[in-house]
């Protein structure tokens, strides 16, 4: 018999592959859009993580080497792990805190050394504008009922 002779219900049944292929392809454009929401209700991308937590530790150990007299440090960030991203307010302003994990190389006097795997927890706060972001540092504060901060504008390339 020929194709068009045996009719649709003749068509023998696939074990619900079609429907299973079907379905596979709606959850990964869910998914895709899922992700770029991500990004467009404001959570940080990598490039502003790993920018804030070159910031950060640049500040850290700028701190440490002006106590001990030494050159200031350069410092680049080699791997960047993120943990978790947790929506919190900062000054009446949307922020997050980032965890996570990252090996970096500190530079100085002509010596480098490599930091890995260090854990990391940072602060970052979306400008009004949603076009730029501030590393957020926690200060000590008089008043124990409220968490003082100090902000930085992160620069991005």
């Amino acid at each position: 018999m020929l194709p068009h002779e045996i009719g649709w219900n003749a068509v023998p049944y696939n074990n619900g592959c079609c429907e299973r292929a079907i379905a596979v392809r709606w959850l990964a454009v869910v998914l895709v859009i899922l992700l770029s929401a991500c990004t467009a209700f404001g959570l940080p991308d990598r490039a502003v993580i790993r920018a804030g937590l070159t910031l950060q530790l640049q500040q850290t150990e700028t701190q440490l080497s002006d106590q001990l007299r030494l050159a200031t440090p350069i410092i680049r960030v080699r791997k960047l792990k993120i943990r978790d991203r947790q929506p919190l307010e900062i000054g009446g302003r949307p922020a997050f805190q980032v965890l996570g994990q990252a090996d970096w190389q500190l530079q100085q006097s002509g010596q480098k050394q490599q930091i890995k795997a260090q854990p990391f927890e940072l602060y970052l706060q979306r400008q009004p504008q949603a076009r730029t972001w501030r590393l957020a540092i926690p200060q000590p504060s008089s008043q124990s009922d409220r968490q003082e901060w100090s902000t930085y504008a992160i620069p991005l390339a």
